[in-house]
């Protein structure tokens, strides 16, 4: 059987009707571990539909997950102890490698001046950093997040947790969430009593 990598815009073509015996998802994602197991290893490969349907894309967040952020993962070579567990003077794409290595790692926070990886899991964006020179890459999982909305609205999205708040909405509806797991409207208006 052929090795079935799923095609993305950058990457090559691969085979078509064949059935897959190993499954890899395009550089940018990472494979829904129990749904590509079963949905796309040894079934006919279908360009259309094999990444949407068995890969998740990765997450880049401009955001330093550290403490109650993320809890640190021992990468093969890191050295320190808890949130200063490290491999030093490496890429980045050598940081998603040792990350994809370890069973545990789900993601990575890289400091871009020294080189500097960082393993992560279990990572929670609304207690996470702004950036300062770190990016947080969450490779094999999604992270958990939080999301307001408050008052007369005020609203802090998932994707911002340090604002600014989003607090001048003329009426009218408006997509809180939109993606292809979950879908949330809110719809803004006045009221008598709040004009």
């Amino acid at each position: 059987l052929p090795t079935c990598c799923t095609q993305s815009p950058v990457g090559p073509p691969r085979p078509t009707g064949a059935s897959c015996s190993t499954f890899t998802c395009p550089p940018g994602y990472f494979a829904k571990e129990d749904y590509s197991r079963r949905v796309c290893l040894g079934f006919p490969c279908d360009v259309a539909t094999d990444t949407l349907l068995c890969c998740n894309q990765a997450l880049k967040c401009d955001l330093n997950c550290y403490g109650d952020g993320a809890k640190p993962v021992a990468l093969a070579g890191a050295t320190g102890s808890g949130d200063d567990l490290m491999l030093s003077g490496i890429t980045l794409k050598e940081c998603k490698r040792e990350c994809g290595s370890s069973p545990e790692c789900e993601g990575v926070v890289f400091g871009e001046a020294g080189g500097q990886c960082f393993g992560k899991k279990d990572i929670h964006t609304s207690m996470c950093q702004p950036g300062g020179g770190y990016v947080t890459e969450v490779l094999k999982a999604r992270p958990w997040g939080k999301c307001v909305l408050m008052g007369d609205p005020h609203v802090i999205p998932f994707d911002r947790p340090y604002g600014p708040v989003l607090d001048e909405v003329t009426p009218g509806d408006y997509w809180l969430l939109r993606s292809p797991e979950l879908r949330i409207q809110g719809r803004f208006g006045t009221t008598k009593r709040f004009p």
